[in-house]
């Protein structure tokens, strides 16, 4: 796209009428001085626009919201000819406050504009396109220019790190004592014992052995692992953008902690569809974080049906229950629900709504940064 000085095309205008009806040889030279330079500023600038280049670096693709990122705009000239005049505009579009710049370029010169930027909200973001406009010398004509950068940045919710998570039950989210030896963890010794036959050899504590003289084996601690349900009610509940941000940051939050301890974990998340992933330990933390990062709130997909029908549910599954806010009808279903499941925990972000007893209240998602205990 280009666009020309308006005011030389009256002139050529004139210049030319005056040249048809009058014929002096000095319109003749005027004409010719305007013909020309038109014609010259468009080639110039034909091949200004071919042989300009921009390009933009940013110091990490992966952050979380208010984590500053360093961003760097390189413009160059890569023709021989000097570009007088150049604008460049949406350097970042979500950015108000970046300012065009103006700098001309000589032959092979570049450019490197450095700013910084931050994200309010998690979420996508792609870098460009940058509007790139060029004038050449005699001010006459402008050529644009919108260059793709083809890059994007991976904004994830705070994470704050939970030192625990207790229930109830007052023991860790997620773990149950287990009968089966079959689950012992391996990391915690219970008691060393003296050997008897048909123990496993594996299980021999070799140093203490040694020093003692005949064979101990190394007994564990039993425990086991329940896989954990979240449910992050992503429909139009939410007031507001920052309620829905602290919503994904508790989220996100207790996730990390539940794949650290190595909890089996399912999240789903309930918006314009259902959406779901799961994991095992903290290597599949990456995928369920893209999940929350990702989907934003829209839709009216009823979660409690999506609690009954989509996830397969006992007396001993685990649920927990994250929302930006819960009206009293919909707390007495879910607390049906709660009737056949020992473990349902309900967690609001909202603090202007009436306080129930049996829900945990999370307005800040910097609260959950030592854990809670909720008790009922």
């Amino acid at each position: 796209m280009f666009k020309i000085n308006k005011s030389s095309i009256v002139i050529l205008v004139i210049s030319v009428w005056l040249v048809a009806t009058i014929g002096s040889e000095v319109f003749y030279r005027i004409f010719y001085l305007i013909f020309f330079s038109l014609f010259f500023s468009i080639i110039w600038c034909i091949l200004s626009k071919r042989n300009i280049t921009t390009n933009q670096e940013v110091d990490r693709i992966y952050c979380t919201t208010d984590e500053e990122i360093n961003l760097q705009t390189v413009v160059e000239n890569k023709s021989v000819l000097p570009i007088p005049f150049v604008e460049v505009d949406k350097i970042f579009i979500l950015e108000n406050d970046f300012k065009k710049e103006y700098f001309s370029l000589m032959p092979f010169e570049k450019v490197i504009m450095d700013n910084k930027i931050n994200f309010k909200y998690r979420g996508i973001y792609s870098l460009g396109p940058i509007e790139i406009k060029l004038w050449d010398v005699f001010g006459i004509i402008c050529f644009e220019k919108s260059v793709d950068i083809g890059k994007s940045i991976y904004v994830y919710p705070k994470i704050h790190y939970i030192d625990n998570l207790n229930l109830p039950n007052f023991r860790p989210l997620g773990t149950h004592k287990a009968k089966s030896s079959t689950n012992e963890d391996y990391t915690s010794i219970r008691n060393i014992r003296g050997y008897v036959v048909g123990d496993n050899l594996k299980r021999v504590h070799w140093k203490l052995s040694a020093k003692r003289g005949e064979l101990q084996i190394k007994e564990y601690d039993i425990s086991g692992t329940n896989s954990v349900n979240i449910i992050l009610d992503m429909t139009e509940v939410y007031k507001s953008f920052d309620l829905e941000e602290t919503a994904a940051e508790v989220c996100i939050s207790i996730v990390e902690y539940l794949l650290r301890n190595r909890v089996e974990t399912t999240l789903y998340v309930v918006s314009n569809k259902l959406y779901s992933s799961d994991g095992k330990n903290i290597n599949d933390f990456k995928k369920l974080s893209n999940l929350i990062a990702t989907v934003r709130a829209e839709g009216s997909i009823d979660v409690i049906d999506v609690v009954k029908d989509r996830i397969k549910l006992n007396k001993h599954s685990t649920i927990l229950y994250i929302t930006g806010s819960i009206s009293s009808e919909k707390l007495n279903r879910l607390n049906k629900i709660k009737e056949y499941i020992n473990n349902f925990y309900i967690v609001s972000c909202d603090d202007t709504e009436e306080k129930h007893s049996d829900i945990v209240y999370i307005v800040n998602s910097i609260d959950i940064k030592g854990g809670f205990m909720y008790e009922k």
